[in-house]
């Protein structure tokens, strides 16, 4: 297995996915793009560990000129903030529920722990209207 190796995910309504690999071990610095999703702000200044806060809530998009949709958006913006991290450091993610259902984010493509991965069998929803959940984990791949 290679360590220190970039990793950077993308989060898509509630899916989160490998969206690349960074081209630095530098810690992110949050950005905003017109064509791309913002990176997530790592609130941890410990090198190991990066630390996000994921807000799921129903919010408004204008995808057509003058035509507001209602979306499920991560932190207001569709797709969901990156999350960049190298191999190794513990993934840290803060995550409110303000949607009008439960739910949980299943990371999919990553080996973690089942209390950790968001699947309805092994761990339960976090609940609507403000419920809280803290994800905990070292993602062993790139």
């Amino acid at each position: 297995m290679m360590r220190g190796l970039p990793l950077s995910f993308a989060l898509a309504g509630s899916l989160l996915g490998i969206a690349g690999c960074a081209s630095s071990t530098e810690r992110a610095i949050p950005t905003q793009s017109l064509w791309g999703p913002k990176i997530a702000e790592d609130h941890d200044p410990d090198p190991a560990v990066v630390e996000v806060h994921l807000d799921a809530a129903a919010t408004e998009m204008d995808w057509q000129r003058d035509v507001l949709t209602e979306q499920w958006a991560y932190n207001a913006q569709v797709p969901g903030p990156v999350i960049e991290m190298t191999q190794g450091q513990t993934l840290r993610v803060h995550f409110t529920n303000d949607l009008s259902q439960d739910t949980t984010i299943h990371w999919h493509g990553l080996r973690i722990p089942n209390d950790m991965d968001g699947v309805p069998l092994v761990q339960e929803p976090v609940t609507a209207d403000g419920g809280t959940f803290t994800y905990t984990f070292i993602p062993p791949d790139a």
